[in-house]
């Protein structure tokens, strides 16, 4: 199995903003942002850990294109999502036309090397030690492979993975929660809220998510603590949230068994 080339890397927190417009829903949602993550694999080790080229075949990157779930991305799959991420924006091929990756049938050659740029990357400066976002559309997410490997490891799934991440990226304030509701993640994600909630469930089980669920006149609020500080910091996160979280699990059995 090929390891992540880096630590962690960084995408544009704006993915995930606009609804159906999003880039997140257009590149395919949980499985293109998996896709996209599996090409980290495939980095070609260079200078500037900013800047982003894969050198990969489709058949290597379909044994990592379905996590966990027993039927991988088909090669056409594969071919015609990066291709769409091309479209979108997100990497770019400089080196062959799409056209080239497959024979005169149709068939996908999936041998064949394909090399590849990232493109919307957030730029950013070093500033005290930090990664700070040059304009505002550079504001991003930081993503640790280590903790991609913990969430897949144990069992979950992409769309799990989204959900952490989404999480992440709305609890940058000095409490480091996310206010939001099913609903709301519905409307970010594009999922279905006994799909969200399942996913809620695992996370919190998993100890790198903490859900409290407060009364807010007849409506739930929910707040969602997500662990920071990558795998080293899931022990320290479940000794302060594991209340709620034992909470969040004992509501949603009760609420099944209702």
């Amino acid at each position: 199995m090929e390891k992540f080339s880096l630590d962690s890397m960084k995408i544009k927190s704006s993915w995930f903003t606009g609804g159906k417009q999003s880039m997140f829903q257009k590149m395919g949602k949980d499985e293109g942002l998996n896709l996209y993550l599996q090409l980290f694999r495939f980095r070609v080790h260079q200078g500037d850990i900013n800047e982003h080229n894969f050198i990969f075949s489709v058949s290597e990157l379909r044994q990592y294109s379905k996590v966990n779930m027993t039927k991988k991305l088909s090669h056409k799959q594969i071919l015609d999502m990066l291709i769409k991420m091309e479209k979108l924006g997100i990497i770019k091929n400089h080196k062959a036309k799409w056209a080239t990756y497959t024979d005169s049938d149709g068939k996908v050659l999936a041998d064949k090397i394909i090399k590849l740029e990232a493109t919307d990357v957030p730029k950013t400066k070093r500033v005290e030690e930090k990664d700070m976002p040059i304009t505002e559309d550079d504001i991003y997410i930081s993503i640790e492979f280590a903790m991609v490997e913990h969430i897949y490891g144990n069992g979950l799934f992409s769309k799990d993975l989204s959900i952490f991440y989404l999480i992440r990226r709305l609890s940058n304030s000095s409490e480091r929660k996310a206010w939001m509701n099913i609903n709301t993640m519905e409307s970010w994600l594009g999922y279905g809220d006994e799909s969200i909630t399942k996913s809620l469930v695992a996370l919190n089980k998993l100890g790198i998510v903490a859900t409290r669920v407060r009364k807010n006149g007849l409506q739930d609020k929910y707040e969602h603590y997500p662990v920071f500080g990558g795998v080293r910091g899931i022990s320290e996160h479940v000794k302060m949230m594991g209340s709620s979280q034992k909470s969040f699990l004992k509501r949603h059995k009760s609420k099944q068994s209702a």
